[in-house]
């Protein structure tokens, strides 16, 4: 069999255009792509403001730069409006769009969340209080790495392939 010389550099060039290999064909991720398009692949939208830190794991990889849209948190989930924006961190201050957090917190505020609760039939995971996001009562959260696959699934909790190294509280956007 004969090799061509141009299948290399195709191969490489589908790979930069087409970003979003490795996420599930999901109608979550669909619906959440849908709603946001390309607008805000590198500045959050009216009403999201970003947490003072960007969040890694210790099991390396993170969760990047929450943006959490306040008036969104709530008992109600919405596959078109997630409560919270995942952005990766770049050099420069420029940051950019890789996943989101649906945030389920019974109201009123401080009863326990009533589970199992589900989103387009992805059951979201009980987070216990206190926590390191200071969240002061237990809540659901369900992540989806709509923008940059994560090889541990599109609904897994942090992302290897993401990064705070170029985290920066002088140049990334504050609260």
């Amino acid at each position: 069999m004969q090799t061509r010389e141009w299948a290399l550099p195709l191969t490489l060039l589908l790979s930069l255009v087409i970003p979003t290999v490795g996420i599930a064909d999901d109608g979550l991720v669909n619906a959440l792509r849908a709603s946001l398009g390309n607008s805000y692949r590198n500045s959050a939208p009216p009403g999201y403001v970003p947490d003072a830190y960007c969040a890694s794991s210790e099991n390396g990889g993170a969760v990047g730069i929450h943006f959490v849209n306040g008036a969104l948190v709530d008992d109600v989930l919405n596959a078109a409006q997630p409560e919270v924006l995942y952005y990766e961190p770049l050099p420069g201050g420029r940051i950019r769009l890789v996943g989101a957090e649906y945030a389920y917190i019974e109201l009123p505020f401080g009863d326990p969340p009533v589970t199992p609760q589900h989103l387009e039939g992805h059951l979201l995971n009980y987070m216990v209080a206190p926590n390191r996001f200071g969240i002061p009562v237990d809540w659901l959260r369900l992540n989806v790495w709509a923008w940059k696959a994560n090889p541990n699934g599109t609904f897994a909790g942090d992302n290897p392939n993401v990064s705070c190294d170029a985290y920066d509280p002088n140049l990334h956007p504050q609260p």
